[in-house]
């Protein structure tokens, strides 16, 4: 949940929105004091899932 958090925090923070192919670094560890090593997430499309049109925005 917390790298959720971080997420919209993120969008807020620098206006950027979370458009394909975006790489975004956690600047350490997503979580920390654990064993973790996820240090950035990278956004790509699931070509299973497709594109939806929804009421605030296209999603895909």
């Amino acid at each position: 949940m917390a790298v959720m958090k971080n997420l919209a925090c993120y969008v807020s923070n620098s206006g950027n929105g979370l458009e394909s192919y975006r790489f975004i670094s956690a600047n350490g560890p997503a979580r920390l004091q654990t064993d973790i090593r996820i240090t950035a997430l990278a956004l790509v499309p699931d070509p299973a899932l497709g594109t939806r049109d929804t009421p605030h925005d296209r999603v895909s």
